[in-house]
């Protein structure tokens, strides 16, 4: 029997062991923070926004999700803190990105290969999935919108993490 609380991750259903790192992490968040969620919060399904104010402007309104939404969202954002540290993922990118480039040569969509080098480089070095560290680089803008989407994610390369 299994008890309540208890963490089960199916390694077969991951397949990739850069899958399960990431599953393991994102439960681990599950397992510290979850005794202390209301669990009306959760069962109400009702929308909470999330909202920043600039100094001078209105209240913008950035992602609007249920409470349970929430939780799995900051347990995918821990799974990256940890796994893709920023200053970590900056060193890498800077390293690779001087061994894969020219001087003050930039990342753009024409040269698909060096660029998908690059990514894989640093991915493997984190021991995680070259589309966790595409998106990883995307949110730290070392690679542009354009280029993310030059990637086409879903053609190159197998999964789907989308934090």
């Amino acid at each position: 029997m299994i008890e309540k609380g208890s963490i089960i991750i199916d390694s077969k259903a991951c397949k990739l062991e850069v899958r399960i790192r990431f599953t393991a992490v994102h439960e681990a968040f599950h397992f510290q923070y979850d005794l202390d969620l209301d669990q009306n919060l959760i069962d109400k399904n009702e929308v909470i926004q999330d909202t920043h104010i600039t100094i001078g402007k209105a209240i913008n309104v950035k992602k609007t999700m249920t409470a349970l939404d929430w939780v799995e969202h900051h347990a995918d954002k821990y799974a990256v803190f940890i796994l893709m540290p920023k200053k970590f993922v900056i060193t890498l990118f800077n390293y690779y990105h001087k061994k894969y480039f020219s001087k003050n040569k930039r990342l753009s969509i024409h040269k698909p290969k060096r660029t998908w080098l690059l990514i894989t480089s640093i991915a493997k070095d984190l021991c995680v999935s070259e589309q966790a560290m595409a998106y990883r680089l995307k949110e730290l803008k070392l690679i542009s919108l354009e280029i993310f989407k030059s990637l086409k994610l879903g053609k190159n390369i197998g999964g789907n993490i989308d934090f």
